[in-house]
């Protein structure tokens, strides 16, 4: 026998806004570089000589933390050790033990090699410097 689900129009609304931001874009102020699985924010700075990537990350060991970079995308992936309380059910959850992954697009090459990443009181640190040949260059004149 089949069970029967009742739908409701708003059980969808996150879903179809989901795909209209993958599809469109985030034109609510988001970054449309970003992809997500999991909800972490991201902010991402930048100067003449480096970026400057910060996520929050909390109840994350360093160990389960995964930093790459290839072809301009940064790539942050997370999992969490299983979080279990001896002798009590889940009433209410709002911290999942699926993995959170986020993808930024950076504009100029970053020098990979010598970049740092520090997880430190739930936030990741990721300092990027612009690879040497992004940064700009004064031309001497003479005459």
């Amino acid at each position: 026998m089949r069970a029967q689900v009742r739908w409701t129009p708003v059980s969808d609304l996150g879903t179809l806004r989901d795909e209209m931001i993958r599809v469109f874009g985030d034109v609510c102020g988001g970054n449309t570089d970003a992809t997500r699985t999991g909800a972490t924010p991201v902010d991402v700075f930048e100067n003449e000589r480096e970026y400057l990537v910060r996520a929050a990350l909390p109840g994350f060991e360093p160990a389960n933390v995964n930093v790459t970079y290839q072809d301009g995308a940064l790539t942050i992936r997370a999992e969490r050790t299983e979080d279990k309380v001896e002798g009590f059910t889940p009433l209410h959850r709002e911290t999942s033990p699926d993995p959170i992954e986020r993808t930024i697009n950076l504009e100029k090459l970053a020098d990979f090699e010598k970049s740092t990443a520090k997880l430190e009181k739930g936030i990741l640190t990721i300092t990027l410097p612009k690879h040497e040949s992004t940064r700009p260059r004064e031309i001497r004149v003479t005459g």
